[in-house]
């Protein structure tokens, strides 16, 4: 969808003026405006496709102006693909728009993230099959170091995320490149799982003992992704291209990441506890602020500051000028300007719990 604020006052007319399926009504496109009449390219595009056409509706966008309009027109017709199944062409598409490419991904592959893999949280095998998945994308060039480590975020959260099952068995299996994105979406369903019983600490602590086999795994209902509605991480690759170490998360957030594997999981479980909208003991996050893990810190420093109501100025648990420091203040100010991520739901059902 467009962002109002780049549109002219009669496009952005036209835009709130459409039915809530987001339509533009026929008599307004004939609006003499250019945005108004780009705006009405992009809905007869975008609609056709949701109507049953092909890949080719994207070819269509090129009649925009190049940049924003032309791009988000590829962008909404990659989604519909991908909403209706049609995943390489809309991955393709997407690998054509540039600056947007990575969110484009990321929309079409966690739209279908439960059915990329056929894996389920006890297939010590699961990791292999991830692979195989990965080995069907297309090759789109320049990009495809992003599609891959996307998709295989999305296809690890498949694999977990709403299955009713926090086995670690797939996750505790995964090398290499693998293993961040498989604690990832673990711990998202084992906090999921789990309920809010406990402190923060005693869910971190729950959530280790399930991985080392100390307690059995937590099961329970299966959760469509239909109502999977999370809260995300602020994007601090957004805020800042300095911070490394880094990977996607559900829906288009970030979690830091750690080299030891309980440190790891422990970051892992902070951002689905987060994710998942409980409330992080304050604490248990000023003592994280001291931990010894660079990564650790950084986390604490991002929750912290996007807790807008918890801490007034949550950079003062740090060194000043620090790493750590500066990620507080600029999560902080961007939670204060309403600028952190709003929950991803990529579709709501009547029946969800």
């Amino acid at each position: 969808m467009p962002d109002l604020r780049s549109l002219s006052i009669a496009a952005a007319l036209t835009w709130a003026l459409a039915p809530a399926c987001g339509r533009v009504p026929d008599d307004l496109c004939a609006a003499d405006s250019p945005e108004v009449q780009a705006l009405c390219t992009l809905d007869r595009v975008v609609e056709s496709v949701y109507g049953g056409r092909g890949a080719e509706a994207a070819e269509e966008c090129d009649v925009l102006p190049q940049g924003t309009w032309r791009d988000e027109c590829r962008f909404q017709v990659a989604e519909a693909l991908a909403m209706r199944g049609e995943l390489n062409p809309a991955l393709s598409i997407c690998g054509e728009i540039g600056r947007f490419a990575q969110m484009c991904f990321g929309h079409a592959l966690w739209l279908r993230s439960t059915e990329l893999v056929d894996a389920t949280p006890a297939d010590a095998d699961a990791w292999e099959r991830v692979d195989a998945f990965i080995a069907t994308l297309p090759d789109i060039g320049l990009q495809g170091a992003h599609l891959t480590e996307i998709a295989r975020a999305a296809a690890w959260h498949g694999i977990y995320a709403g299955s009713g099952s926090a086995d670690p068995a797939a996750a505790r299996a995964a090398p290499g490149r693998h293993a961040r994105h498989a604690r990832t979406a673990f711990a998202w369903e084992a906090v999921r799982l789990q309920g809010n019983q406990g402190r923060s600490r005693d869910i971190v602590e729950y959530v280790q003992a399930v991985w080392d086999g100390r307690e059995p795994p937590p099961s329970g209902a299966p959760l469509p992704l239909a109502c999977w509605r999370v809260r995300l991480v602020p994007r601090m690759d957004l805020l800042s291209p300095l911070y490394t170490g880094t990977i996607r998360t559900y829906g288009g957030g970030i979690r830091f990441t750690d080299p030891d594997p309980d440190t790891d999981l422990r970051i892992a479980t902070l951002s689905a506890i987060w994710t998942h909208g409980r409330p992080i003991d304050a604490l248990y996050l000023a003592e994280l602020a001291r931990d010894p893990s660079p990564a650790v810190q950084l986390t604490a420093a991002t929750l912290m500051g996007a807790d807008t109501g918890g801490y007034r100025q949550p950079e003062s648990f740090f060194t000043e000028h620090s790493p750590a420091w500066k990620l507080a203040r600029a999560t902080r100010k961007a939670a204060q300007r309403n600028n952190v991520p709003t929950p991803y739901t990529p579709r709501t059902d009547e029946s969800c719990p």
